[in-house]
C-alpha cells in the first residue's frame, strides 16, 4: 500500500466539491449560506436530519451523530480505507499525488497494521448500525438504556450487536479483500459498558483492559502518560485477583498503584445506575494505596479475634509488605497492620524482614520483654505490647484526674499501636470519671474494651500518679524506638536526636521506678 505525503491530503481536501460527491448518496438542498441539508445516508429517516457544510467539507446527522470529513463520508459510503478513499477523490478531481519514500520493512508492517485497523472499522461501523436500525437488536437496545447509558454515549463510542447470522460479516469481509487470517488475527472489539459508564460520568480518561488480566504492553503504553494508575474494577473474586496481578507488573516501575473501592457486588456502571454519577465521581476522586487495600481485605477475610486468625492475616500479607518499597505509603500500612494485630510497629517490622529466615506458624509465639530491652527476635511478643498499653489506660481510669489530664497531653495515634487500645482512649479521654457512658449502641466492640478496662481499674486496688508516670514512659520508649528504626530504614538524618531523647525518656523510667521502690 502506497503512502502519500500529507501535502497530498490537504491538496485532495481543496480540490473535492463536498456537495457534489454528497449528492451520489443523498438529495441536498440548501439551508443557509454555508450549509445543505438531506436525509441521513447513514440510516433510515423520513425528516431530514443530516448537514453538509461544503466550505469546512464536513458532515454531521442529528439523528444518528454520523460525522467526519469528505475523506470520512467515501470511507464509509464506499468501504474503503483512508488510503483508497484519497486515491478514489484524486482520480476524481484531478490531484496528483506525491508518495514517500519509505523503508521496503517498515511500509509492509505499515501497511499490515492500516488493513488491520480498516478491518476493525469496518466491522465497528457495521455492528454499530445493525444495533440502531435492526429489528433484532431492540432488546439490546433496551438493555443497554436500562443500564443508565444514554444514546450519545453509544454512538461516540460505536457501540454495536453482532446479528444472529454469525457469517454475515465474515462473508462482507472475505468480499472485501480480506484475508481469514486477517480476520482470525484482529477478532471481534467486545464491549465494556463500565468504560462507557465511567466516560458518561465525565470521567473520560478511563479505559478498559480488554480482559481480565492487565497486561505487560498495556501498563507500557499508560506508563507514557500517566504517573498515577488508579484501577476501578469489578469488586468480585476475578477483580480482585486482575488488581493483585496488576501490583505485580507495577511493582519495579514508576507507576503509583491506587483502588477505587467498590460496594461489593457491584460495577463502576451499577454504582451509576444505583447512586448516580455523582457517587462514582466521588469514589474515584478518592482512592486508597493498593497496599492498603490489599491488606484491608486479608483482614477482612480472617478472624483477627483468635490467635490463628492474625497468624493467617499476618502471612498473607508479608509478600505484599515485603515487597512494598519504604515510603509514606509502606508507613501507613505496617502502621494500621500493627494496630490491628495488636503489635508494636517496630515488631511488626522486625517480623516482615526477617519472615524469610522464621517459619510463620510461630510467628506469634508468646515472649516477654523489659521495658529498656530491645523486642526480642524470636517472633511477635504480641500480647506484651498490648497488655503495656492497656495497663497505661487502666491506670488513666483508676487514677481519673490524673488520667484525665495525662490523655489531654498524650496523641493516641503516636503512643498507642492496638487499634482497640487508641480507640478505647480517644473514648475515655474526658470520661475518666465515667467510661462506660456515651458508648456507641452499635460498637460492641469498643463497649467490651472499654467494659474490660473498667473492670481491671477496679480490682486494681490502691494505685498512685507514679505508676501512670512510669506506664506512659514506657510507651514513649517504644514510640520513640519505632521512630529510630523507621529513621534508620529510611537514611534519615535525625537519629541522633532521637536516640538522645530515648535516653532521656529512659532516665525518667529509673528515676520513676526508684521512687516506687522506696514507697513499697
Amino acid at each position: 500500500m502506497t503512502r502519500y505525503t500529507a501535502d497530498s491530503r490537504d491538496r485532495v481536501r481543496d480540490a473535492v466539491d463536498m456537495i457534489a460527491v454528497v449528492s451520489e448518496r443523498t438529495e441536498l438542498r440548501r439551508a443557509g449560506a454555508t450549509e445543505y441539508v438531506g436525509r441521513c445516508p447513514f440510516h433510515d429517516e423520513r425528516t431530514p436530519s443530516f448537514g453538509v457544510n461544503p466550505i469546512e467539507k464536513v458532515y454531521y446527522c442529528f439523528g444518528c451523530q454520523a460525522s467526519g470529513d469528505v475523506f470520512t463520508f467515501v470511507m464509509e459510503t464506499e468501504g474503503l480505507d483512508f488510503t483508497g478513499a484519497l486515491e478514489t477523490l484524486a482520480n476524481r478531481f484531478g490531484v496528483e499525488l506525491q508518495t514517500e519514500q519509505e523503508d521496503p520493512l517498515a511500509a509492509q508492517k505499515r501497511q499490515r497494521r492500516e488493513r488491520l485497523h480498516s478491518l476493525l472499522g469496518r466491522a465497528a461501523t457495521y455492528y454499530a448500525r445493525y444495533l440502531w436500525e435492526a429489528n433484532e437488536a431492540k432488546a439490546a437496545r433496551d438493555y443497554l438504556q436500562s443500564r443508565g447509558l444514554l444514546d450519545d454515549t453509544l454512538r461516540t463510542f460505536r457501540v454495536g450487536y453482532a446479528p444472529s447470522a454469525w457469517d454475515r460479516m465474515l462473508t462482507a469481509s472475505r468480499r472485501a479483500g480480506y484475508s481469514d487470517e486477517e480476520l482470525l488475527t484482529v477478532g471481534l472489539v467486545e464491549g465494556y459498558t463500565d468504560v462507557l459508564a465511567l466516560h458518561q460520568a465525565g470521567l473520560e480518561n478511563a479505559v478498559g483492559i480488554m480482559g481480565t488480566a492487565l497486561t505487560e504492553e498495556q501498563i507500557s503504553e499508560l506508563e507514557r502518560v500517566a504517573n498515577v494508575l488508579v484501577l476501578c474494577l469489578d469488586a468480585d473474586a476475578a477483580g480482585q485477583d486482575a488488581m493483585l496481578r496488576a501490583a505485580e507488573i507495577t511493582e519495579k516501575r514508576r507507576l503509583e498503584l491506587r483502588v477505587v473501592p467498590l460496594p461489593t457486588g457491584t460495577d463502576p456502571a451499577v454504582v451509576i445506575e444505583r447512586d448516580g454519577a455523582e457517587a462514582l465521581r466521588e469514589r474515584v476522586a478518592a482512592p486508597v494505596p493498593f497496599l492498603k487495600f490489599h491488606v484491608e481485605r486479608i483482614i477482612e477475610r480472617n478472624d483477627i479475634g483468635t490467635a490463628e486468625g492474625r497468624d493467617e492475616a499476618f502471612s498473607q500479607s508479608l509478600d505484599a509488605l515485603r515487597n512494598q518499597r519504604e515510603g509514606a505509603v509502606k508507613d501507613d500500612a505496617v502502621r494500621w497492620l500493627a494496630g490491628v494485630l495488636g503489635l508494636t510497629e517496630p515488631r511488626l517490622r522486625q517480623l516482615i524482614e526477617g519472615a524469610a529466615q522464621r517459619t510463620v506458624a510461630h510467628a506469634f509465639a508468646g515472649s516477654t520483654r523489659t521495658a529498656n530491652s530491645e523486642p526480642p527476635t524470636n517472633g511477635a511478643a504480641l500480647d506484651q505490647n498490648v497488655r503495656a498499653e492497656r495497663a497505661f489506660l487502666v491506670l488513666c481510669v483508676a487514677l481519673p484526674d490524673a488520667g484525665a489530664r495525662t490523655l489531654f497531653e498524650i496523641d493516641p495515634e503516636q503512643l498507642i499501636t492496638s487499634q482497640a487500645m487508641r480507640r478505647a482512649a480517644r473514648h475515655i479521654a474526658g470520661r475518666t470519671r465515667s467510661p462506660l457512658t456515651d458508648l456507641p449502641p452499635d460498637d460492641e466492640q469498643l463497649a467490651r474494651t472499654v467494659a474490660d478496662l473498667v473492670a481491671r481499674a477496679g480490682r486494681a486496688g490502691q494505685v498512685s500518679e507514679d505508676q501512670l508516670v512510669h506506664a506512659r514512659l514506657i510507651l514513649e520508649l517504644d514510640r520513640l524506638e519505632r521512630a529510630i528504626r523507621r529513621a534508620r530504614a529510611e537514611g534519615a538524618t535525625e537519629i541522633p536526636e532521637l536516640a538522645r531523647e530515648r535516653e532521656t525518656v529512659r532516665e525518667q523510667i529509673h528515676r520513676v521506678a526508684a521512687r516506687l521502690e522506696r514507697a513499697v
